[in-house]
Parts: C-alpha cells; sequence; structure tokens
C-alpha cells in the first residue's frame, strides 16, 4: 500500500506526496542526507491506496512538483515517465525522487 496527498499549487499544478507505507513513521539518513518519515508523516499521510489506485490518480502533466519514496511509490513514477532512473537516489536502500518542474 502506498500513501498518497495531493496539493494544489499557485501555478496551476499539483504536488504529489507518494510513500510506500512501512516506511512512514522512521527516519533514514545516509551522511548528511536525511529523510525524515516520522516528524514529516503528516505531509505523506492521505489516501492509503494500492499501486494501480496510486497510479490514476494522477497523471505526467499534473505534476508541478513531487516528493517520491519508497520503491513501489517511484516505480510508478518511472512507469509514467515522469522521472528516469538517473533521478533516483537512496538513503539507507530506501529509494526517492524530488520532481521540480522549471515553469518558463
Amino acid at each position: 500500500m502506498l500513501y498518497f496527498k495531493k496539493y494544489d499549487t499557485d501555478f496551476g499544478g499539483k504536488l504529489i506526496a507518494l510513500c510506500d507505507s512501512e516506511l512512514l513513521g522512521h527516519r533514514y539518513s545516509e551522511g548528511k542526507v536525511v529523510i525524515d518519515l516520522e516528524t514529516y508523516a503528516g505531509f505523506y499521510n492521505g489516501d492509503l491506496l494500492n499501486e494501480e489506485e496510486a497510479e490514476k490518480k494522477f497523471t505526467k502533466d499534473d505534476v508541478h512538483s513531487a516528493n517520491i519514496v519508497g520503491r513501489r511509490s517511484v516505480a510508478i513514477f518511472l512507469k509514467k515517465g515522469i522521472i528516469s532512473k538517473e533521478d533516483v537516489r537512496t538513503v539507507g536502500e530506501v529509494p526517492f525522487v524530488h520532481v521540480y518542474r522549471i515553469l518558463s
């Protein structure tokens, strides 16, 4: 299962927060990089969905920015062509991606 939350932005797109459910409530760090899914659980804690349901919640054109954490969540963004494998980083074997669109 995945936690999915969508925020409206002032730029007409959406900020998507997507996180594998078992990661929420934990803190991961490696060097200076920290993913704190305990303190910031509320940012991700939205609808609890399976992968298929989460995939239907947004389109590539909807996404203005996104915070994606976890293997299954990242896989959805890869499948939709929003990110590439080169965009994915890991902290303690937990993959994550931050997406930001540059508006022209």
